[in-house]
């Protein structure tokens, strides 16, 4: 089971994004972005702690970037409202997921990672966030910053800069979008298909990509392993004093057996890389 599985803090979620709890497009002034704090303090959409903060990632230069990634922002505006609408009145992650299709790779990454922190993952959707993710590069955002950046009459950031912001929103889509599941054991399979799917016709952007989820799995699954390795161990060492304990022998088939269901899509792609990890 997964600990806490009741107490879940989803991470990633585009309406908590700051744009999007001031209810501003990336590309609004400084004028308008005051003036979108004003009215949604006075309407109070959040707590006045949240709207600051939001206010401060939108203007502050060293964390504007980092939030206009995790927002709609390769999306026509027309379009990205539709879908924060969509999203503010429930719709099923079923609908989500065609809205997703449609869109460019950033905003389609965002958008399944958002369905994936929310609802349990399936392989399509994985295999779709990998194949997003593969899809993004800094030099094909580059334009799409710069004329954001222009419109809000702000300076762009570097190429550099831009590269080292993906990586970080890949790396927290990886991990957030395994905050869906409610037990540790239901991420296996679905992780396990995605990962043999992506395997039996590789290319380097997605094995890059599929390499990122798998290290944000295995650090998910880390403490359930350690578990079943102290269970193994213990029921050696019991078995090593009373080689009679049958029961210690099954003790240790079943661990290895459960441990092995986990880890399985770590080894498959070690496994790919020409690595043996005993």
């Amino acid at each position: 089971m997964r600990p806490n599985a009741e107490k879940r803090v989803v991470t990633f979620d585009l309406l908590r994004q700051p744009f999007s709890i001031l209810r501003v497009e990336p590309t609004a002034t400084m004028a308008e972005i005051s003036e979108a704090f004003e009215d949604a303090s006075r309407d109070g959409l959040a707590p006045e702690s949240e709207l600051s903060a939001a206010r401060q990632a939108i203007i502050n230069p060293r964390l504007r970037l980092a939030a206009e990634l995790a927002a709609l922002l390769d999306t026509p505006a027309g379009e990205a409202k539709a879908v924060y609408s969509a999203l503010r009145s429930g719709a099923s992650s079923n609908d989500l997921r065609r809205v997703a299709d449609r869109l460019s790779p950033l905003s389609r990454c965002n958008l399944l990672t958002h369905i994936a922190a929310h609802h349990p993952a399936d392989a399509d959707l994985l295999v779709a966030l990998v194949d997003a993710h593969s899809s993004m590069a800094a030099e094909t955002l580059a334009p799409t910053i710069e004329r954001v950046r222009k419109a809000a009459g702000s300076v762009s950031p570097s190429l550099d800069a831009l590269s080292a912001g993906l990586h970080d929103l890949i790396a927290r889509h990886s991990k957030a979008v395994f905050e869906g599941f409610l037990t540790i054991q239901s991420a296996a399979a679905p992780v396990y298909a995605c990962t043999t799917r992506v395997l039996a016709s590789p290319d380097p952007d997605r094995i890059e990509a599929l390499d990122s989820i798998i290290r944000a799995y295995g650090q998910f699954i880390g403490p359930e392993l350690s578990r079943y390795e102290e269970r193994v161990k213990a029921a050696c060492d019991s078995l090593r004093t009373q080689p009679t304990k049958a029961y210690a022998v099954a003790s240790i088939a079943e661990a290895v057996r459960s441990w092995h269901v986990l880890g399985a899509s770590l080894m498959e792609l070690e496994a790919h890389k020409g690595r043996d990890d005993k």
